[in-house]
């Protein structure tokens, strides 16, 4: 059974202060930031514990890049992997974007391109590729496995009235501890498991 592994996601979360403009968009994912035109309100909290999530014109603003990941077998649980790196990346996150100063958002920086690019592997026709080059080998102790499996972003948005712009930015990244694998299209599959030795 594949794992995205906890230890994995306390150790590349990355939390970024916006001291900048944070621009990773490239095309497909909604606009964060404040604006003239749109009107932002929240969703309103039953704890002091929990965030509020921003509305926007009316509508929950969602990543489209949420849940994307590497095609993998889908029967070992990836959801349940992906709702608990999400709820482990908030809690991570209030340690320094407070609930009662900060609104959560999905992330709306990366896009599906862009996370697309990032979670394959590098070849000479996607150099931004953060898994490393295949040796085309079908090998399981030989090949080059899928480390980086999903990349996950939260925003962190300050309000003031109806505006809202980006205070803070939380990324995880979730790693394979086994990389299933086909030798042939739509043939038996075969893992590689991923150690940690070096």
């Amino acid at each position: 059974m594949k794992k995205i592994l906890t230890a994995a996601l306390v150790a590349t979360a990355v939390l970024l202060a916006a001291c900048g403009n944070l621009n990773f968009n490239s095309g497909t994912s909604g606009t964060t930031g404040s604006s003239s035109t749109s009107k932002y309100t929240t969703t309103g909290t039953s704890d002091s514990g929990t965030y509020e999530g921003v509305i926007k014109d009316g509508r929950y603003q969602t990543s489209s890049a949420r849940g994307l990941q590497l095609t993998q077998n889908q029967q070992d649980g990836n959801a349940f992997n992906i709702k608990s790196m999400e709820a482990g990346l908030q809690e991570i996150s209030k340690k320094q974007f407070a609930t009662s100063k900060y609104v959560f958002e999905e992330g709306q920086l990366l896009s599906t391109a862009t996370t697309k690019k990032w979670l394959a592997h590098r070849s000479s026709s996607d150099q931004d590729g953060l898994n490393p080059k295949s040796n085309s080998s079908t090998d399981p102790n030989k090949r080059v496995p899928t480390y980086l499996q999903t990349i996950l972003e939260q925003d962190y948005m300050t309000q003031s009235g109806s505006s809202m712009s980006l205070g803070g930015v939380s990324i995880a990244l979730g790693m394979n501890e086994y990389d299933y694998y086909e030798k042939q299209q739509y043939g038996a599959t075969y893992t590689t498991h991923i150690t940690d030795a070096p």
